[in-house]
């Protein structure tokens, strides 16, 4: 059985995420390993780069290379149905109208959830030994990544058991949910648990693409920010249409400019990869052109880059994390029973306390050199 490794391409829309997913796709499948490319861009541009239809179903592009649209909404349908039937029953007894009714039943992200949990089968099947997925711009992305802590806030509101106690008391004779209500409600918390699971297992990563314009470079700078408070491995940046000196084709001033904003990634993530994708006078269009794109790119060391670490560092008394360029301004801090809660520009991420840690106060937080570091007190 194959252990499929996942990297999700993400940055500020208009720098070449679609390209560059399918670009590390192609050089992967040109090295003979088994290798999907997949869009959860509701642009789904990857048809036009591959010059090829595409649908929900996996096509075969070239030798070793498929590719597909996650269709997110109908797989949200197909998780989502039967739960939803019998909720619009309850609503409706509870004096909702269809459409009102119908409202609250779709829960936040309906169609990133679907891509969600269409992207976790396509993982889970380890029928692939690289999956790559063109993902849609910065805040789509995010919220892509926050929705199970948005699901479970919804699960909670619309739980069956919950709503019907009421119900009850008032005589409405509404049946009590049917097993194939409670199982699919079970396969889509499990969908969820499993999906996150995947995200942030050793085999997974966020690769940033990036602009070279000051302002692209600031939001790839804030992405990275919030991907690592999150606790998602970042395992490097693209940097997209870099113009070199000495080619008489580019203007000298702007190739200068690139070097300088080379320079500034590098800066930046020290720690980091910074692969280069050159300025092309042509548009890389179809496969053959792409895995050339990908061997100028990434050259002799390959698509995958290394598995991550664990981040967190405990000692007895206290717990690090890594919080990119995050500022004091940024973060907020608190323990809520045995979670640590963290939120940064309004992005949530629970940490269960190890036991050593749990049930103690927050003693000190200081924020330094991309690290918050919580020291605890006595129990």
């Amino acid at each position: 059985m194959l252990s499929s490794s996942l990297v999700l391409f993400t940055g500020k829309g208009g720098v070449g995420k679609t390209t560059n997913a399918a670009a590390a796709a192609a050089r992967c499948a040109a090295t003979g390993r088994k290798t999907i490319v997949v869009s959860a861009d509701p642009a789904h541009s990857l048809a036009d780069v591959l010059n090829v239809p595409l649908g929900a179903e996996p096509t075969l592009v070239s030798e070793s290379l498929f590719a597909a649209h996650l269709d997110g909404t109908a797989e949200f349908h197909r998780a989502w149905g039967k739960i939803r039937a019998y909720l619009g029953t309850i609503l409706t007894a509870s004096g909702l109208n269809e459409v009102t009714s119908a409202q609250v039943l779709t829960p936040p992200g309906a169609a990133e959830l679907g891509a969600r949990v269409a992207l976790n089968a396509l993982v889970d099947s380890a029928t692939y030994e690289v999956v790559v997925v063109d993902c849609a711009p910065t805040s789509e992305t995010l919220r892509l990544l926050a929705l199970p802590t948005a699901l479970d806030w919804f699960l909670a509101r619309v739980n069956p058991g919950s709503m019907l106690k009421s119900l009850w008391h008032r005589g409405t004779g509404i049946p009590l949910p049917g097993s194939d209500v409670l199982s699919a409600l079970d396969e889509l918390r499990a969908s969820l648990s499993a999906v996150e699971a995947m995200l942030r297992a050793p085999t997974a990563s966020i690769r940033l693409v990036s602009g070279l314009e000051r302002v692209v470079i600031a939001e790839t700078r804030r992405l990275f920010t919030t991907l690592t408070v999150l606790g998602y491995h970042v395992d490097g940046v693209v940097a997209n249409r870099v113009m070199s000196l000495g080619e008489r084709e580019w203007p000298t001033e702007w190739a200068r400019a690139h070097q300088v904003a080379i320079s500034d990634l590098h800066d930046s993530f020290p720690d980091y990869p910074v692969w280069t994708v050159p300025f092309l006078a042509h548009e890389p269009i179809g496969c053959r052109a792409l895995a050339e794109v990908g061997f100028a790119s990434y050259g002799a060391s390959g698509v995958i880059g290394q598995e991550r670490t664990e981040p967190m560092v405990v000692t007895p008394n206290s717990l690090t994390l890594p919080t990119g360029f995050a500022d004091d301004a940024q973060l907020r801090v608190a323990v809520a029973g045995t979670d640590l809660v963290i939120t940064i520009d309004g992005h949530r991420r629970l940490i269960a306390l190890p036991e050593a840690l749990s049930g103690r106060p927050v003693r000190q937080a200081r924020l330094r050199d991309g690290e918050l570091r919580l020291s605890f007190g006595s129990p």
